[in-house]
């Protein structure tokens, strides 16, 4: 019986450990894993920095990794499923560097080691650089970015191909960043647009109208003009520059979704209770040699399918508007005119509506143990909405580049006016008694009516 006990248990551990090998040979197929490798020029070993890197799947032609090389020529590109790939690395005055490679999984990092390139002086097209075209091209003090190298869905805006660029960042309130690095402003065509309103292009243009998307360190005109400039004169510009069918003729995009809110009948003062849910935008553009005018208008109380969010928030609450958290509403109109019909001058004229509503509840519940008598116990609760509106009407006007003078006149003018109403309750009981209970509400609101204008005339040295 001994023996036959014995030999139970090594059949069983047996298959215990069979079955622990099949477990992590199917974890390792399915993992993810970071890949790095450092350029390096194949004559003086000096790193390359700026560089574009990218992996194309074995038998595939999408794009699904990026990355930029470093000052010190190294390339991490992070998340990559096991597998076989093709490593593309390209930069002008270079042979492009392009090989097959099995990535397999490592705790740490894959290696592809020091790759190193050949120097081509001759080479300055960029475009010819590969059948798919360089997804990233660095030409002095830009950065260009091919839009058809990043894939993005039929209906995504300019806002969700930033997102797939790498390096590119946009903050919640249409805030874009380059490697950490605020853009200062956004152009398109390389004309304004909506002026300091950067979710008025991110929101509004649709993804599959853009060519390309240039980071641009510039001096600011002010200071080009003056022949003076600082390190304060420096901005980053990020200029949309639309496909070519675009530029002309009349264009009109439009999406628009629907739903409804689910109540159930169980008391629950935080559900969704706004019945109508929305979703949607529409652009109008028109372009000839001369003029170019773009109306847009967007509204939503509901993120888009697919999207999530989570709500949470603590401490104190007040009447003020930026202070509500909840659920969002937004509405905006607005158009942009830009026009070269001034001899030597550029013109933009921007006028832009907002409204942002929001609905914020809480509830409360608190228990205080007593080590003698009954528990205490306070409910409380609030309740509040707001409203915001925002009328802003702003004028550019500048000279053309010319080596004789330098004119810049922008005046503008805006309204703004918010509201809050809010209601407070709280009730506190103890052994089915209650105790105390308060209720509070207040209303607040506010407007102002701001103008900044701002003029400058400059002569150019002639010598």
């Amino acid at each position: 019986m001994k023996h036959i006990s014995l030999l139970m248990c090594t059949i069983l551990f047996v298959q215990t450990l069979s079955a622990q090998v099949l477990n992590y040979d199917m974890i390792e197929r399915n993992a993810n894993t970071n890949v790095k490798l450092t350029l390096k020029d194949s004559k003086s070993s000096k790193p390359i920095s700026w560089a574009s890197v990218y992996l194309i799947p074995a038998g595939d032609t999408t794009i699904t990794h990026f990355a930029l090389s470093d000052d010190k020529g190294d390339v991490l590109l992070k998340e990559v499923p096991v597998g076989k790939y093709e490593l593309n690395a390209e930069i002008i005055g270079y042979n492009p560097h392009k090989k097959v490679y099995t990535i397999k999984s490592h705790w740490d990092a894959y290696d592809l080691g020091i790759i190193k390139m050949d120097e081509n002086a001759e080479f300055l097209d960029a475009a010819s650089i590969s059948a798919i075209g360089n997804p990233v091209t660095v030409k002095k003090d830009t950065i260009e970015f091919n839009a058809s190298s990043f894939r993005v869905g039929e209906n995504a805006m300019l806002e969700d191909l930033i997102k797939k660029m790498p390096g590119m960042a946009v903050a919640d309130d249409g805030t874009v960043t380059l490697n950490g690095e605020k853009i200062d402003k956004i152009t398109v065509g390389g004309k304004t647009f909506f002026f300091n309103d950067p979710t008025a292009a991110l929101k509004n243009l649709p993804a599959k109208i853009v060519d390309k998307i240039k980071i641009i360190d510039k001096t600011k005109d002010e200071a080009a003009g003056s022949g003076i400039v600082t390190k304060d004169d420096k901005e980053k510009v990020m200029d949309v520059e639309l496909k070519e069918e675009y530029t002309e003729g009349w264009y009109g995009n439009a999406k628009l979704g629907g739903g409804s809110t689910l109540n159930p009948d169980n008391g629950n003062s935080l559900i969704d209770d706004r019945g109508l849910l929305y979703n949607g935008n529409a652009m109008v553009t028109g372009y000839t040699e001369k003029d170019q005018v773009i109306f847009i208008g967007n509204a939503f109380n509901a993120i888009e399918p697919g999207a999530g969010v989570a709500y949470y928030s603590s401490g104190s609450t007040s009447g003020d508007f930026s202070s509500l958290g909840g659920l969002n509403s937004t509405a905006q109109a607005g158009i942009n005119y830009n026009t070269s019909r001034i001899k030597d001058m550029e013109s933009t004229l921007s006028v832009n509506y907002k409204n942002n509503g929001k609905v914020d509840k809480k509830v409360s519940s608190r228990t205080t143990f007593q080590p003698e008598g009954p528990d205490v116990l306070t409910d409380g609760s609030y309740d509040a909405t707001g409203s915001q509106n925002q009328v802003s009407a702003s004028m550019e006007i500048k000279s053309k580049e010319n080596d004789r003078y330098y004119l810049y006149i922008m005046p503008s003018v805006g309204y703004t006016s918010e509201s809050v109403s809010a209601a407070n309750t709280s009730l506190t009981s103890s052994d089915g008694t209650q105790i105390n209970s308060s209720e509070a509400s207040t209303v607040s609101s506010g407007s102002n009516i701001y103008t900044n204008n701002y003029i400058y005339f400059g002569l150019k040295n002639q010598s």
